[in-house]
């Protein structure tokens, strides 16, 4: 997905409710690894009638794919995420992806917290990512 109309596809964001719109100007998307002993934290969400324990609203599925056909994974509630390195995209809607925040890590950023809080946590690394853009040069200009 490398553009704001196949994120929003992809990943069916045109839910009733939805906040999100192809008239943003951009979406910042997380990519990171995990060490191959964190694969037990992973489930890949069936819902009760494929023999799992997912029950959630369109766009969720149930089938272990997005409603756009990308093959979804959900962390196991409370689990505490550990990964390797991650970084922060920004897809502009004209389709360019920059580098918003590169090379994180599990053990530097402690606040990443448990899965149910990686959308705040993504919102904390967008405002740091903002405060040190903004940041004037030493000099006072």
């Amino acid at each position: 997905m490398k553009t704001l109309q196949d994120v929003y596809d992809g990943l069916r964001l045109n839910y009733k409710g939805t906040s999100f719109s192809l008239k943003d100007d951009c979406y910042y998307v997380i990519e990171f690894t995990m060490p191959d002993s964190s694969i037990q934290m992973l489930d890949i969400p069936y819902s009760p009638k494929l023999g799992g324990t997912y029950n959630d609203a369109f766009p969720f599925t149930g089938t272990g794919f997005t409603a756009g056909g990308y093959p979804e994974y959900a962390f196991k509630k409370g689990t505490r995420v550990e990964f390797n390195t991650a970084n922060v995209f920004r897809i502009s809607s004209d389709g360019l992806e920059k580098t918003a925040v590169k090379g994180l890590d599990s053990t530097t950023w402690e606040w990443f917290g448990l899965a149910s809080d990686i959308a705040s946590s993504i919102g904390k690394l967008y405002e740091i990512y903002k405060n040190e853009k903004e940041k004037k040069p030493e000099g006072g200009q």
